[in-house]
C-alpha cells in the first residue's frame, strides 16, 4: 500500500498531466478538463471544495 506521501505525488502528477493535455484544446472539452484540475488540486491540498458548506476566513 502507498504511503500518504506516495499518493499525494501520484495525484501531483495526474494533476499535471491532466492540465498539459486541456492546453490542447481550445474548446469547452478544455475548460472542463482545467475545472476538473483544479477541483483535483483542492483535493490535494485540503481546501474548501466547491459547493462546500465550510467558509474559510483568512
Amino acid at each position: 500500500m502507498a504511503s500518504q506521501v506516495e499518493a499525494k505525488d501520484a495525484l501531483w502528477s495526474a494533476i499535471e498531466k491532466l492540465a498539459k493535455e486541456a492546453e490542447r484544446y481550445n474548446s469547452p472539452a478544455g475548460s472542463v478538463m482545467l475545472r476538473d484540475t483544479a477541483i483535483a488540486y483542492r483535493a490535494v491540498v485540503g481546501g474548501a471544495q466547491p459547493g462546500s458548506m465550510v467558509v474559510e476566513s483568512k
